[in-house]
């Protein structure tokens, strides 16, 4: 709100400046008053028509709702800055889904000089060239975006589709699989123009939901900053703290992480989330004692909390704990059924005890979840020979 109010102040004061009314419409557009920032776009440009900004903004705004205005408005932008990459591979996927495939490859290629690393432009030229028939190129493109970004889903699809087109369907399959492996999101635009409009979300739930995105994406620095933003805001929300310290952990930052934690402990005692998340860190951190202590606490607030169960068991199993571990084990999987981890723990025990019938009842149910699972077929194959099988 109170960036609101001063940007509206700063343009009514200077109404005749072209960036306090582009302000204005960037902190709308940020929260989603699109209609409203394309009015305040469509006047900076007219105030400061060299400013390649405001029709590029605008033309975002109008993607959705005006296709050809929207195109009109890239192509202006480009014209008053011809090195914006991210506006010739807007208008570039534009043009493509327009079934403008020549335009569209031109606009993409422009992109990539500007951009040599926009996985984003590259990934729509593999497919411009799966369309053309090209599957040499389309490959030789494929194989560049996985070198990349070598987690990303669609690099591994199109690679597929191209090793088809090339008679290599067993090549084709592998990728296939190694593309089911993977988390599904598009791949993200290098935009510095749109960042800094959305960096200028104030509300926390935004900063939360974004990051998780990133994470998703694999952009753990971007995230973490954003979080570390939100926490800074908002100490009154416990999943924020704990979305922190489970992304610093994974960034290999684990005395971060127990740092937020740590303090989050302190702001939300009774929270069961924060608690697991203390124990897992602890768990990683080797503290195994401490670990237990915040695992027992989670549960003690939330008795159904199957993952704080296992990890629990996990904690006793360390510390050959191996009746309390047992016991952990089998109350998480009566929690959740589905949670393999948990069975196949508890039947790794029980084989060890040569209690061959339990540690059979938990194959089984990995089993019933996952038939392929290969775990569960090489502890079936060892305890067959002693059920007489």
């Amino acid at each position: 709100a109170a960036l609101m109010k001063e940007a509206r102040r700063s343009a009514v004061a200077e109404p005749q400046n072209a960036s306090a009314r582009g302000r204005l419409g960037m902190v709308l557009f940020a929260h989603q008053r699109e209609s409203d920032a394309a009015v305040c776009f469509e006047q900076a440009a007219e105030l400061n028509p060299r400013d390649a900004r405001w029709p590029y903004l605008h033309g975002l705004i109008l993607v959705a709702s005006d296709r050809t205005r929207a195109m009109e408005l890239l192509r202006r932008a480009i014209q008053i800055q011809p090195d914006i990459g991210a506006a010739h591979a807007r208008l570039g996927e534009l043009l493509l889904e327009d079934g403008q495939t020549i335009a569209a490859e031109a606009e993409l290629q422009r992109a990539l000089r500007q951009v040599p690393d926009d996985i984003r432009s590259l990934t729509a030229l593999i497919r411009i060239a799966l369309m053309q028939g090209n599957a040499s190129q389309a490959k030789q493109r494929a194989d560049e975006a996985i070198r990349l970004a070598p987690d990303l889903r669609v690099s591994h699809e199109l690679l597929g589709a191209a090793l088809q087109q090339l008679g290599k369907p067993d090549q084709a399959i592998q990728e296939l699989k190694i593309a089911a492996d993977l988390p599904e999101h598009s791949p993200e635009w290098h935009d510095a123009v749109a960042a800094e409009v959305m960096m200028l979300r104030r509300d926390t739930e935004w900063k939360f939901q974004n990051a998780q995105e990133l994470f998703a994406a694999g952009d753990y620095s971007r995230g973490i900053r954003l979080l570390q933003d939100a926490l800074t805001q908002d100490q009154s929300d416990p999943r924020i703290p704990c979305a922190l310290g489970r992304a610093l952990l994974e960034a290999g930052d684990a005395p971060a992480a127990m740092h937020v934690l740590q303090d989050a402990v302190q702001s939300h005692p009774d929270s069961a989330e924060v608690h697991f998340q203390m124990g897992v860190t602890q768990l990683l951190m080797k503290n195994l004692p401490a670990a237990q202590i915040s695992l027992k606490t989670a549960i003690q607030f939330k008795p159904d909390y199957a993952m704080a169960w296992y990890n629990l068991g996990f904690v006793h199993e360390q510390q050959d704990q191996t009746d309390a571990a047992l016991e952990a084990y089998g109350k998480s999987v009566s929690i959740r059924p589905s949670l393999i981890p948990g069975h196949l723990r508890a039947a790794q025990i029980l084989i060890h005890r040569k209690n061959t019938d339990d540690a059979g009842l938990h194959i089984d149910a990995i089993l019933r979840e996952n038939p392929q699972n290969a775990d569960a077929l090489r502890l079936q194959a060892l305890i067959r020979p002693q059920e007489g099988e």
